[in-house]
């Protein structure tokens, strides 16, 4: 679904998707470090990727962007992402900010589908059960102790990513392992 949409995107703006989404999102945030071709990074600034194989961390070798860029593969940097990660927290609180209209991005807590319910981790509620649903790019969720939260975790071969928010506080936290 989301190599069709990066095509769409594609089409529509008549470029190539990473170039549109660098163009639309990447440098009005001023994530300047973010980019969708690992290979533009310079060696020094770029963590290498691990698996473990026969019994052994092998380094994973880089793979080029192409059709399916949509759906991953970014490179980022932590500043760069923290930027992202405030952009989403702007769509609230919900009272109007200075010239900025935050219903775009509170939408993307809105899903389709059938929402459910699973464990929440942990032992401090054993009883507790996480509502959740797919939204907006997003798997926005209910709850019991830390209420209203909005997650994603992604990954890459030899890399990993969580970020986890809780929009009504202002919180996002979120972290990176290679």
């Amino acid at each position: 679904g989301y190599a069709t949409l990066g095509r769409v995107i594609g089409n529509v703006s008549g470029k190539p998707f990473q170039q549109q989404i660098g163009e639309a999102v990447f440098t009005p945030l001023g994530m300047g470090a973010t980019t969708y071709d690992v290979f533009k990074v310079p060696a020094g600034r770029l963590a290498v990727g691990y698996r473990f194989e026969n019994g052994a961390w092998t380094r994973e070798p880089m793979m080029k962007d192409g059709a399916f860029g949509a759906m991953g593969g970014v490179v980022t940097t932590a500043n760069d992402y923290a930027k992202w990660v405030a952009h989403l927290l702007s769509g609230w609180p919900v009272a109007a900010k200075a010239g900025l209209d935050g219903g775009t991005i509170r939408a993307m807590r809105y899903g389709g589908g059938f929402p459910h319910q699973r464990a929440r981790p942990g032992k401090d509620a054993p009883d507790c059960r996480l509502q959740l649903i797919y939204a907006g790019g997003l798997v926005a969720g209910q709850d019991c102790l830390l209420g209203g939260v909005m997650f994603h975790s992604g990954g890459y071969p030899g890399y990993g990513s969580h970020m986890l928010l809780f929009p009504e506080a202002g919180v996002g936290i979120f972290a990176f392992a290679n």
